[in-house]
């Protein structure tokens, strides 16, 4: 549900009003509220030029359960700017709807002055549903860089070239038949034979070590 900075946010138009909320789950506006507030939620005065207010610190979010006890999420946000001598607060009810796609804002409610209550819903609020980005692209929870399949892909890489390299040499420069089978074909064969055993071994005298030779203790020094 997070909306990235290429992405416009969630809002909703106060239709008895001139002030607009701006909204993100998991992350700052990009509205112009005052960085210092990272403000998840924003509201817009609708006055001419608008004045922006930092509704609730969204590095401070909190989740809890759905109030009603139906499927879904609260997420609130505390710590927003000043208003009346208290901070402002923002609470995010997402209900569960899996027709609702990434995520709508139906209402904002501000029935106790400075406490905002934003009634959402997405289908990302049900459960076995993935967090991930907006639909259209981009979004923090699943639209980032793929890192770890990139460093699993180059180890698996390095792995194909190592052996293929390897028997090939063995082949050209140490006469290694590929055809008889040889295991010796194989990069430093030895070395891979006896790890197992070196694993073993090291493992037992890290434990004898740490366990003060109450486990393992038939180990001997060399």
């Amino acid at each position: 549900m997070y909306k990235s900075s290429k992405q416009d946010d969630y809002s909703y138009k106060n239709p008895t009003g001139d002030d607009t909320f701006y909204i993100n789950v998991c992350g700052e506006t990009n509205q112009p509220c005052e960085a210092s507030y990272h403000a998840g939620v924003c509201q817009d005065n609708g006055a001419s030029p608008p004045v922006y207010y930092p509704c609730g610190d969204a590095s401070k979010g909190i989740f809890n359960d759905y109030p009603t006890g139906e499927e879904g999420v609260q997420l609130v946000y505390g710590s927003g700017q000043d208003c009346n001598g208290v901070a402002r607060v923002s609470t995010l009810n997402i209900k569960c709807d899996k027709n609702a796609g990434t995520g709508k804002v139906s209402d904002v409610d501000e029935t106790v002055s400075c406490r905002y209550t934003a009634a959402m819903s997405s289908k990302y609020a049900c459960k076995g549903a993935s967090g991930g980005g907006d639909d259209s692209g981009g979004g923090g929870g699943g639209g980032g860089f793929p890192w770890g399949w990139l460093i699993i892909g180059l180890f698996f890489g390095f792995v194909f070239l190592y052996l293929i390299i390897g028997a090939v040499v063995k082949w050209k420069v140490y006469g290694v038949d590929p055809k008889t089978m040889d295991p010796e074909i194989i990069p430093n064969y030895q070395f891979w034979k006896e790890l197992p055993f070196l694993c073993y071994d090291g493992c037992k005298y890290t434990i004898r070590k740490v366990t003060m030779n109450r486990v393992c203790a038939e180990y001997s020094e060399i």
